[in-house]
C-alpha cells in the first residue's frame, strides 16, 4: 500500500459499524476519495469532530489498489468553517456546493483548481458578498465539466444584439425575445444580470485575484438571481435534482410566503 499526505475537504460521511466512519473527501492531490476512519467513534475520541462536512483537513491515508475504500491513518484540522455554520443560509449553500462536487467528480478525478476554488469560496462565505463566490464556483464547475451555459449570445439563433434577455435551462442558456416566444420553460431576466454574468465569466479560470472582484459592483442583488439561474441549470442537466438544492428552494419559498 502506498502512503499519501494531502489536504482534503469533507464532502460526506456515514457510519460504519459501531465505532468507525466512511468519509468522502475531495483532496488536493488525489481528487475525490473514500476512506474508512477506524475507531473514531469510540468514547473520548475527539477526532470525530474533524469529519464534519465542510471541514478542511490535512490527512494521511493508505491507498488500497484493489478497492476504492482507502484507510485514513492521520488527520489534522485546518479550518472547521465556523463562520459558515453560524448562518442557516450559508451552511445550506455550502452543503449544496460539496454535494455538487461529489456528484460531478469521479473517484480520483483531480482538479487542483477546483480544490483551491472550493477552499477559497468556503472561507469567503464567512463574510459578506458570499453569494458572488457561490455563483462563481458554480460557473467554474460547469466550465470545467463541459456544461457551461451559453451567456454571450442566443443559444438558438446566435444573435448577440439583444433588446430583452430570457433564460432557458432546457435550451442551454440565453435566448433572444424572438426565440423565447417559440420556446417553452423560459423567463425574462434583466440586462444587469447578464452584464454581471459576463464579468464573472472573465474570472472562471482565475484562482488568485488581484484586488476585490466585487469592488465597484453596485448591483449585488444580481448575484442572487445568477446563483438561482446556475442552480436551475445544474439541476436540469443532472440525472436528478440535488437534495440540498431542493432544500434551498424550499427555504426560499417559505421565506417569500412569510415576508
Amino acid at each position: 500500500m502506498n502512503i499519501h499526505k494531502t489536504e482534503a475537504i469533507v464532502l460526506k460521511k456515514m457510519d460504519f459499524r459501531d465505532t468507525s466512519l466512511i468519509v468522502t473527501l475531495f483532496t488536493k492531490e488525489y481528487g475525490k476519495i473514500k476512506a474508512i476512519v477506524k475507531g473514531v467513534k469510540k468514547e473520548g475520541m475527539f477526532e470525530l469532530a474533524y469529519f464534519e462536512v465542510l471541514n478542511h483537513l490535512d490527512i494521511v491515508f493508505y491507498e488500497k489498489k484493489k478497492t476504492e475504500l482507502h484507510l485514513l491513518s492521520e488527520s489534522y484540522l485546518i479550518n472547521s468553517m465556523t463562520g459558515v455554520r453560524n448562518s442557516f443560509q450559508r451552511i445550506s449553500l455550502a452543503y449544496y456546493l460539496v454535494e455538487l462536487i461529489d456528484v460531478l467528480y469521479e473517484p480520483h478525478q483531480i482538479s487542483h483548481f477546483v480544490f483551491d476554488s472550493l477552499q477559497k469560496t468556503l472561507k469567503q462565505m464567512e463574510g459578506d458578498g458570499y453569494i458572488f463566490w457561490v455563483a462563481l464556483l458554480e460557473l467554474q464547475l460547469l466550465n470545467e465539466s463541459g456544461l457551461m451555459p451559453r451567456i454571450d449570445s442566443c443559444v438558438k439563433c446566435s444573435g448577440s444584439e439583444l433588446q430583452d434577455y430570457f433564460w432557458s435551462s432546457k435550451q442551454g442558456g440565453l435566448l433572444c425575445e424572438s426565440c423565447a416566444k417559440s420556446s417553452d420553460g423560459n423567463y425574462q431576466v434583466s440586462k444587469s444580470v447578464f452584464d454581471q454574468l459576463a464579468k464573472i465569466k472573465n474570472l472562471l479560470t482565475v484562482s488568485d485575484y488581484d484586488g476585490d472582484p466585487l469592488e465597484g459592483c453596485k448591483d449585488v442583488s444580481s448575484f442572487v438571481t445568477i446563483e438561482k439561474l446556475n442552480r436551475d441549470f445544474i439541476n436540469y442537466r443532472l440525472d436528478r435534482p440535488l437534495k440540498s438544492s431542493s432544500f434551498i428552494d424550499g427555504i426560499q419559498t417559505f421565506k417569500a410566503a412569510h415576508q
